[in-house]
């Protein structure tokens, strides 16, 4: 038998959706056109200006499946994904990565280069 509160959740959870389930959902979208873009399998890097949210990248890894991705700039394929898109410039200048493609919402793929 279900309580109360029970059917409460369950209630919200088909009116609101279920947030994990939605993150997920949104990461594949956000994903979808840069995994196109990648090898079928392999590593790529990865580069954030958010360090600190270890779901983020996750998330990531999960929509990019079965390629690997890897916390490192120490691959020929970079992707970088930003909040700020501000924090660009020296990203890129720090790390000397050539762009590709820009995906959009602070999204691209980036080469390595030389140093």
């Amino acid at each position: 038998m279900l309580s109360i509160p029970d059917l409460s959740w369950m209630g919200a959870r088909v009116v609101f959706g279920d947030p994990v389930y939605d993150s997920i959902a949104l990461s594949e979208q956000r994903f979808k056109e840069i995994r196109t873009a990648l090898p079928p399998h392999g590593t790529v890097g990865y580069l954030t200006d958010d360090i600190y949210d270890e779901g983020r990248y996750y998330l990531v890894q999960y929509a990019l499946a079965p390629v690997v991705v890897n916390r490192s700039v120490e691959h020929p394929l970079i992707i970088v994904d930003l909040r700020n898109p501000d924090a660009l410039d020296n990203v890129t200048r720090e790390h000397a990565l050539v762009p590709l493609h820009d995906f959009g919402k602070g999204l691209m793929l980036f080469r390595r280069g030389q140093r």
